[in-house]
């Protein structure tokens, strides 16, 4: 049996809707996805607002690596709730090493 290619969230910014919509391919990071994809990676959406952090955690937990475009001021938002939230998943990976969940 084949292990599947690591995991790859890819984060940014955005609402509800944008998480519900988002792809590999209707955002600006497409070519991004593409070029990690086209090396054997398995990058995933994995839009980001404090609103559903909670959303956004459950999944970077299930990752083997996280790509973080969140800019420090955005609108009036920091990175109050995110860069906690990334030192958690952080810390999992580390005590996870190389046994990845399946």
């Amino acid at each position: 049996m084949k292990n599947a290619p690591p995991r790859i969230a890819i984060v940014w910014r955005g609402d509800r809707q944008a998480r519900r919509a988002a792809t590999p391919q209707n955002n600006r990071f497409h070519r991004i996805f593409e070029e990690l994809a086209a090396v054997g990676l398995a990058p995933e959406p994995a839009v980001f607002d404090e609103e559903f952090a909670d959303e956004v955690l459950e999944q970077l937990r299930a990752v083997d690596a996280v790509l973080v475009w969140v800019n420090p001021l955005d609108d009036g938002k920091t990175r109050k709730i995110l860069d906690p939230l990334l030192r958690q998943v952080a810390r999992l990976v580390a005590r996870r090493g190389n046994r990845r969940p399946r």
